[in-house]
């Protein structure tokens, strides 16, 4: 059987045109957990319900420029359940407001490019992972490169680590990677491992979690 991985994809709220209310979803997600033996399904109600998230053997969050409710939803019914949870960029980031509020900080050459996929690689940088983590038990290296497109970053300073801890940084000391402290997998980064193929090991972890529940 393949699991169900459920999309929470970036979404776009107007209290005052229902018409200019969406969810989007980037087809790269979807690729990825299709190629790692997962079903996507996209999340899509305004307000995410049980019902919902109970059909998801696991679930993305895709990255975007607000943390909504969903987002916070998703992560507790993940940790709850023991759900997997892959959290890309702002899904990251919602993992330590999740943990300790607000807790976000500006970081600057972490996003050096107005975004064209032309200019990718001017992006990329460096990323040092803890040996006893998640991550690095998928994808088998200590030091990563990887493409960095994000402006805000976890506040070192003020994230109380309740329920995730730090398994990856930047040379700079920039909080890249998050991992769940408890069981179970809920993970995350604030690259994109999605447009890179050395690093679409995490969706195969994410998977392979998302199978261990099922049984």
């Amino acid at each position: 059987m393949k699991p169900i991985i459920g999309i929470l994809g970036n979404r776009q709220i107007d209290k005052d045109n229902p018409f200019n209310c969406y969810s989007k979803f980037l087809f790269n997600y979807a690729k990825r957990i299709r190629q790692a033996g997962g079903i996507p399904m996209g999340l899509v109600s305004e307000d995410v319900s049980l019902d919902e998230l109970s059909v998801c053997d696991g679930f993305v969050l895709e990255g975007g420029n607000k943390i909504l409710d969903n987002y916070l939803k998703v992560i507790d019914y993940g940790l709850k359940k023991r759900k997997p949870v892959l959290g890309v960029c702002l899904g990251a980031q919602a993992m330590g407001f999740y943990d300790s509020g607000r807790c976000l900080k500006k970081v600057h050459g972490h996003n050096p490019v107005q975004f064209d996929m032309k200019f990718i690689n001017d992006s990329k940088h460096d990323v040092f992972l803890d040996k006893n983590s998640k991550v690095y038990e998928a994808l088998k290296r200590k030091k990563i490169n990887v493409y960095s497109l994000h402006s805000y970053a976890i506040d070192g300073e003020l994230f109380k680590k309740n329920f995730f801890k730090v398994s990856g940084k930047a040379s700079d000391g920039t909080i890249e990677v998050l991992e769940n402290k408890g069981p179970g997998w809920v993970v995350g980064v604030q690259f994109h491992p999605e447009l890179n193929k050395e690093y679409l090991g995490l969706f195969d972890e994410l998977i392979k979690e998302a199978k261990l529940e099922m049984i």
